[in-house]
């Protein structure tokens, strides 16, 4: 919360957007809620970028394994481009000193929540249930996790709207939990599980940035860091390099652009900008878009006939957009009621 003193009158309100977490954006509005207003667009096209960054990060996972990826492959390949690209990022731009003074239990546990602890997540997930399956599991928890921590962690209201939204993204992910269990394996059940706490620890780590108004930069270069020095060695001692070195290099170029630079960077640096303009809630409906992108992306590089899987996709994908545009019509109207 920030307070402000004016002419002898003591007013708080809620610090929607650290001023630290801006990229080049000076906004001075005399109050929070024009400051939204203004900013919305931004948090807009933050988000929109987030959801197709992601898109083709599905796409090309989705590529990268019928050519010989494994999943934890492209998650070597994620933090390896990511981490550097952060790291001297900050080091050219002098802001250094932001990681410097965030506490060091901050630090910590957005590292552990956003890093490690979500990596071996995919990773295990990955290696007892199908991937493919698994990552729409993870997508659909780490959407419906971010509304329900919105309301506990940042006290976000909900609404008749937002709670609708909600339960309609929370039955998705009933059926593809559904789908995925009912011929599958025990094995399988506890791989769909991992996924889903996979989306819960990126919800968890979203919440608390937020929460804890990190610079989103910031803590992107902090998990990025985290995750390839505790999972970088890890990928070498069990003879990853030597697998990717037998990939041509035209396909890992592939991945590290769509995988470390568009999904792993750029979309989660849009993701969290997003949360902070527009709210977390409002922001958790672009990873609904996601799958219906990755889909749509898919379609068009294979020139295949969309399945039934893909139809359902993009026809959830444009009515979670339709719940988004509705959701920030709601919001603009109350806003208008209550200037």
């Amino acid at each position: 919360m920030s307070c402000q003193v004016n002419t002898g009158v003591r007013r708080c309100g809620p610090d929607f957007i650290d001023k630290e977490a801006r990229l080049d954006f000076r906004f001075r509005f005399p109050s929070d809620e024009p400051q939204r207003r203004a900013a919305g667009p931004f948090g807009l096209l933050y988000g929109a970028l987030a959801a197709l960054g992601w898109g083709v990060g599905l796409a090309a996972a989705h590529h990268g394994f019928s050519v010989g990826f494994e999943p934890f492959d492209l998650l070597f390949v994620r933090y390896a481009v990511a981490a550097p690209i952060l790291l001297v990022l900050y080091r050219a731009t002098n802001r250094s000193g932001r990681i410097a003074k965030t506490k060091g239990t901050v630090a910590l546990t957005l590292a552990l929540v956003g890093g490690p602890l979500l990596a071996i997540c995919v990773v295990t997930g990955g290696r007892k249930a199908p991937f493919s399956s698994g990552i729409l599991i993870e997508v659909a928890a780490l959407t419906v996790s971010s509304i329900v921590l919105a309301r506990l962690v940042l006290s976000e209201r909900l609404g008749l709207l937002r709670t609708v939204a909600m339960l309609a993204l929370t039955a998705r992910l009933a059926v593809l939990a559904f789908t995925s269990l009912v011929d599958g394996s025990p094995e399988v059940c506890v791989g769909i599980a991992l996924f889903a706490a996979g989306g819960l620890a990126a919800a968890t780590f979203a919440a608390l940035s937020c929460k804890w108004h990190v610079d989103p930069i910031t803590a992107m270069t902090i998990v990025s860091s985290a995750s390839l020095a505790t999972f970088g060695p890890y990928y070498v001692f069990v003879g990853g390099i030597s697998r990717l070195s037998a990939i041509p290099w035209t396909l890992l170029l592939e991945q590290m652009v769509c995988q470390g630079l568009i999904a792993g960077l750029f979309s989660w640096i849009g993701f969290l900008y997003a949360a902070r303009i527009l709210g977390l809630v409002t922001s958790s409906f672009m990873p609904a878009v996601t799958p219906a992108v990755a889909a749509l992306i898919t379609i068009l590089i294979s020139r295949e006939s969309p399945t039934m899987l893909q139809w359902a996709l993009i026809a959830f994908g444009t009515f979670a957009a339709g719940l988004l545009i509705a959701n920030l019509h709601a919001k603009t109207a109350v806003s208008a009621q209550t200037s």
